[in-house]
């Protein structure tokens, strides 16, 4: 058995140096990990001293604990009255706000009364008008832009 010379040793411990070296690298500077501190650095809440709003559950102004007095702490009457007229304010309506897109519109028109509809848009917006009908809802307001996409989709 051939024993290990001084220049063996040498070499054995530099290429174990190298391939640690390489295999650090390769770990701390990953291209996917890059990009992603990038993504989350671009991202405008992350360590932001932005003002921003609270989320307004309230924004018809149609929530019962915002139409009734609010109870008096401890007092189980109080409480007893404020349950009962939350349950006569509540509302039993459903609302449906359905959102649609316009359908594919030609892009390469210069002004908006260029950009109407393709042929595949018409087909879209039928498509969707058809969806509609079968869901049977009866609706109250219809709100579209005055882009001319829009309007030819409404």
């Amino acid at each position: 058995m051939a024993t290990f010379s001084r220049f063996h040793k040498l070499a054995l411990m530099s290429l174990g140096a190298l391939g640690g070296g390489l295999a650090y690298y390769h770990l701390n500077n990953n291209d996917d990990e890059k990009k992603l501190r990038v993504h989350n650095n671009a991202w405008p809440m992350k360590n932001c001293n932005c003002p921003t709003t609270k989320w307004n559950k309230n924004w018809d102004c149609r929530d019962p604990e915002s139409l009734v007095k609010p109870p008096c702490p401890g007092n189980a009457q109080d409480e007893n009255r404020y349950n009962e007229e939350i349950e006569k304010v509540r509302s039993t309506a459903t609302r449906h706000l359905i959102l649609i897109r316009h359908g594919q519109y030609n892009v390469s028109g210069e002004t908006d009364k260029e950009r109407v509809l393709t042929e595949l848009g018409r087909r879209q917006a039928e498509l969707t008008g058809e969806r509609l009908k079968n869901l049977d809802i009866k609706w109250d307001l219809l709100v579209r832009s005055t882009m001319t996409r829009a309007q030819e989709t409404a």
